[in-house]
């Protein structure tokens, strides 16, 4: 298969290299890395069309094997996400009447917070059936659709929110740009995607047709930077920018992607399959399911209200003790 050769969206070398022809569940997946920058791409990069029938109808099914979250969905994911609402109160003094927008929302954990802390919320998501859950077992406005598809005013929103969602993205700059038109001036963007760096997969589970970009955060801060953002924690060494609305090209981050080509690369050709295996991560995954997924299974038995889970760990404001243990030992182990 050709190499594409266009330019590359960060610092457009048009030159790259393969590094793997393997995607999760052993499918057949084409993936470069430019070598002028080390951000990593599918190649071909599919469709806008490609992608949205996929996310339509099949991404949540192959990934979580359901149409819909179940209770043990909402127990795991709300103790992580109640600290990105307090990561953008951090930012918002007032949130009353404050407009927020989450793009890709997925099971509506981020907008049942931010809505209960007083935000006018709204939400985007792709797959049926979890927009569906939102609006029937939540009462949160979505639009089940990709964000081109919705009818979304310039200038409308004090926050946005895009949790794991630009690696989806075949033309990231243009979603960034678009997300900067539908900014009020001064507003707030919150992006968080996982970082390529985070040896945590092996080779054969790293790369994923749905995954079409693959970040560090050089790359990431980069085309945050090109889209006029201004990055408010650019010291950051993770893929969690929060940024600010600018009104010109910012240039605040230090860069040397040479170096930043050449590490990746060796972290990705040294990081083998007996490499990850001997490591702490593939052990560490199972003793976390070991303990969670049980605890999960019993806590099912006893609550059949996705709200009651929500409002418990909206009252506290912080995560389980469950989720603060795990995140307590992630941080040692990355």
């Amino acid at each position: 298969m050709a190499i594409d050769t266009n330019p590359c969206i960060c610092c457009n070398s048009i030159k790259r290299e393969v590094v793997s022809n393997i995607g999760r569940d052993l499918l057949k997946l084409e993936t470069v890395i430019c070598i002028g920058c080390g951000l990593i791409h599918s190649n071909p990069i599919p469709s806008k069309e490609e992608l949205s029938k996929f996310y339509k109808e099949k991404y949540r099914s192959d990934y979580k094997q359901t149409y819909a979250p179940k209770i043990k969905h909402t127990i795991r994911y709300s103790s992580g996400t109640i600290y990105h609402l307090n990561t953008i109160l951090s930012f918002i003094e007032n949130p009353n009447n404050k407009k927020l927008l989450d793009v890709g929302s997925g099971s509506g954990e981020l907008l049942y917070f931010a809505k209960r802390a007083g935000f006018n919320v709204f939400g985007i998501e792709p797959n049926q059936g979890y927009a569906e859950f939102c609006k029937d077992k939540l009462s949160l406005p979505i639009f089940n659709g990709t964000y081109e598809e919705a009818d979304i005013q310039n200038s409308t929103y004090d926050v946005i929110f895009m949790n794991e969602v630009l690696e989806h993205m075949p033309d990231p700059i243009n979603v960034l740009r678009d997300i900067h038109s539908y900014l009020k001036d001064g507003g707030i963007l919150i992006v968080n995607v996982p970082d390529i760096e985070i040896g945590k997969h092996s080779p054969l589970k790293r790369f994923h047709y749905a995954h079409v970009y693959n970040y560090n955060h050089l790359c990431l801060k980069k085309i945050i930077e090109i889209s006029k953002f201004k990055i408010l924690n650019k010291e950051t060494s993770t893929t969690s920018v929060i940024c600010k609305k600018s009104d010109v090209e910012c240039n605040d981050v230090q860069y040397n992607f040479e170096d930043n080509y050449m590490r990746i690369k060796s972290n990705l050709f040294t990081h083998s399959n007996l490499k990850h295996y001997l490591s702490i991560h593939p052990y560490y995954k199972i003793l976390k399911k070991i303990i969670q997924y049980p605890r999960e299974f019993i806590m099912s038995f006893f609550i059949n209200d996705h709200k009651q889970v929500l409002d418990k760990i909206f009252q506290s404001g912080q995560g389980d003790i469950f989720h603060r243990f795990f995140t307590f030992i992630e941080k040692r182990i990355r």
